[in-house]
């Protein structure tokens, strides 16, 4: 008996008209951007429908020195009240993806819905980029060379466990030989909250500012550390870390009817916290190249510390060369510009980080 074999032409076939999208990550900076001047990534909308491809967002410094006491004259002793613009250079965003006919009528799904719902997250995930390349930035947009850079921002940088270097950046990377810590991240902070060796009574506009924290529930100060996979799990690698969010979480995230939030952070990702610091997994920060052989980079953010600007806001797009109807095109338009705030404080090449420290570290 010979059983009868169905052709392969003839075995019918059923396809899922649903889809699925490829894994992109949502964009993990959402949580600390915002309008307000307490977020890390300032957006900025107010000249959105306007003419011009420059929006500038406005620096003041807090004037300094001892006050004025008993009968000293005021007048003539008065303060000043320095401040300088950053400009950000905007320009078109977009993409899109177009098919005919023929083949949204040969495929089981819909094809432009499919393409609508990826350009969405194409969108996001282009403006997660250029985030991260303006937290790595170091030239100011092409204002300064890494040298001017390091010479003008040695109480922004930590060079492993050494803040500034004096020598050049590549004489500071040589130094960054520590490897991620409890108390790398304790430095980094403690360079966010001090001045600068130079600040004193003159009040001069050279003179770098305190990177101010973001606050929560009126006088809780943070910091927010972004940082690559690879630097997080060395973060977490770290016994007082690990020992501090042990011992922490089990009064914070214990029973809520004890004070806690119910929640494990043991089965949480993506978060430290650790003094006052909040580190932050960005898994597209170890997409960077590294500034040296065996250094990478993490950034100890704190308010306003990069400018987000939008002259025109995000928006569906449709092609209009449809022939015919024949094809149809489906994308997406924004003018931007993404870039990290520095104060300029005499020259054009003696620029300072507002709200940045930079750190660099081995991970050896």
């Amino acid at each position: 008996m010979v059983a009868t074999v169905t052709h392969p032409s003839m075995r019918a076939k059923q396809w899922d008209a649903k889809f699925w999208l490829e894994y992109v990550r949502n964009n993990r900076f959402a949580r600390y951007s915002g309008t307000s001047a307490n977020a890390v990534f300032q957006y900025n909308e107010t000249l959105t429908g306007r003419k011009g491809d420059t929006i500038s967002c406005n620096l003041v410094g807090v004037p300094r020195g001892s006050p004025n006491t008993g009968a000293t004259q005021l007048v003539g002793n008065e303060k000043a009240q320095f401040n300088y613009s950053h400009p950000t250079v905007v320009g078109i965003v977009r993409d899109a993806v177009v098919v005919d006919a023929m083949e949204e009528q040969a495929s089981a799904i819909d094809i432009r819905n499919a393409a609508r719902q990826g350009l969405r997250d194409m969108a996001s995930d282009y403006l997660k980029l250029d985030q991260i390349a303006a937290l790595d930035d170091r030239t100011a947009q092409g204002r300064m060379t890494d040298d001017q850079w390091d010479t003008a921002n040695p109480s922004r940088i930590l060079y492993g466990a050494v803040q500034g270097s004096g020598g050049g950046f590549a004489a500071g990377l040589a130094a960054a030989t520590a490897v991620p810590s409890a108390a790398m991240i304790r430095q980094a902070k403690s360079i966010a909250k001090s001045s600068g060796a130079a600040i004193d009574a003159a009040n001069a506009r050279t003179n770098p500012t305190r990177i101010r924290p973001i606050k929560v529930l009126e006088d809780e100060e943070w910091f927010v550390l972004f940082c690559g996979s690879s630097t997080f799990e060395a973060f977490q690698g770290d016994a007082t870390i690990s020992q501090a969010n042990r011992e922490g979480w089990q009064r914070y995230g214990g029973a809520a009817r004890s004070g806690g939030s119910g929640s494990n952070p043991l089965f949480r990702g993506g978060d430290i916290v650790y003094d006052g610091v909040i580190v932050r997994e960005i898994p597209e920060i170890d997409d960077l190249a590294d500034p040296a052989a065996g250094v990478r980079p993490a950034y100890l953010c704190g308010a306003q510390a990069v400018h987000v600007a939008w002259a025109e806001r995000t928006k569906t797009t449709i092609r209009k060369e449809d022939d015919y109807g024949y094809q149809m095109g489906v994308g997406f338009q924004e003018i931007r510009g993404v870039d990290k705030i520095f104060w300029e404080a005499d020259t054009a090449t003696n620029l300072i980080q507002w709200g940045v420290v930079s750190i660099f570290h081995s991970l050896a």
